[in-house]
């Protein structure tokens, strides 16, 4: 858990962009709807989003019928002002590929643009 020095809907769409790009989505593949609501599909992996008043969560799902289910979760809740967000990233397993994107997510904020390693 962090907090950005950005507003909720900032912080929301820099990470849904950069996670989309992270799963080889172009920017112009993602739109964010009026409300701020979107689904993703790229090959196996769904990139998908939700915002609902002061609060808004991306997932990363992974679809096969055997191996399916949730790769990774980020939450944002507002801060004490109006101009920072509280962003966790739920780490769904240890393996290097995921912990590595958990932490890369903080790094967007400050112009980084990694998105994880694999070993």
């Amino acid at each position: 858990m962090f907090t950005a020095n950005v507003a909720l809907q900032e912080a929301y769409e820099l990470v849904a962009a950069q996670t989309a790009k992270c799963h080889q989505a172009t920017f112009s593949t993602l739109f964010i709807g009026g409300q701020s609501n979107f689904i993703l599909p790229i090959g196996k992996v769904t990139v998908e989003g939700e915002r609902i008043a002061n609060e808004a969560s991306i997932q990363v799902k992974y679809s096969d019928p055997l191996t399916g289910g949730l790769l990774q979760l980020i939450e944002f809740s507002p801060a004490d002002t109006a101009d920072k967000t509280i962003v966790t990233v739920y780490k769904i397993n240890n393996t290097t590929k995921w912990s590595t994107a958990a932490r890369n997510v903080e790094t967007w904020f400050h112009g980084g643009s990694a998105c994880y390693q694999i070993w």
